[in-house]
């Protein structure tokens, strides 16, 4: 770590401000929401693909995507995470896509208790969505999802929004990690 010392600083002033600085570069190797990861398992010979949560322009929604090579080639399982409320059950997610609405069904009858990239405890279920499908949301113009809560309430937030750390800008990411032809996960990305 490099001090600089100016004549009549306080030398907590200085240790302050060099902490601070430190830390900001340690939060660069954090994971942030949409952040796109691979991983290779030698032992089982499979790959997988993910986006960490990420927002959608709403009070406490996150969404994910996953994909390993085992799944059957057009398919992927879609994450939403709640911070207010367990996810309701049946047609529990809709998905409109410039005014095509989709009702999907969870694998998961209860919600799953997680904890997000932030260390945030979230209420998630998982759904089958198909990578044609995904395309189709991040081309979208106006996406908006809706999970509807076992309190008859309901969260919606909209994807379509770009952003550091959107789900959107995560989707993008992964879709291009995927050969869509043969729906392969392809080697791991160069670092950057």
């Amino acid at each position: 770590m490099v001090m600089i010392f100016f004549k009549g600083a306080n030398l907590k002033y200085v240790f302050l401000t060099s902490l601070l600085f430190a830390s900001l570069f340690s939060v660069s190797c954090v994971s942030m929401p949409g952040d796109v990861r691979y991983s290779e398992s030698k032992a089982e010979g499979t790959k997988e693909l993910a986006v960490d949560l990420g927002w959608v322009a709403s009070n406490g929604m996150k969404v994910g995507v996953f994909k390993n090579s085992e799944m059957e080639k057009d398919k992927a399982t879609l994450e939403v995470c709640l911070y207010s409320n367990t996810i309701g059950t049946e047609g529990s997610l809709l998905i409109n896509i410039d005014g095509d609405k989709t009702i999907f069904k969870s694998f998961d009858k209860l919600s799953l208790i997680d904890k997000d990239t932030g260390n945030q405890t979230c209420f998630k279920k998982r759904y089958g969505v198909t990578l044609s499908y995904l395309q189709k949301m991040v081309a979208g113009k106006s996406v908006w999802l809706k999970a509807n809560t076992n309190n008859g309430t309901y969260i919606e937030g909209e994807f379509s929004k770009d952003g550091l750390t959107t789900a959107k800008t995560g989707f993008i990411k992964f879709l291009s990690q995927i050969n869509m032809a043969t729906g392969e996960i392809l080697d791991k990305p160069a670092a950057k």
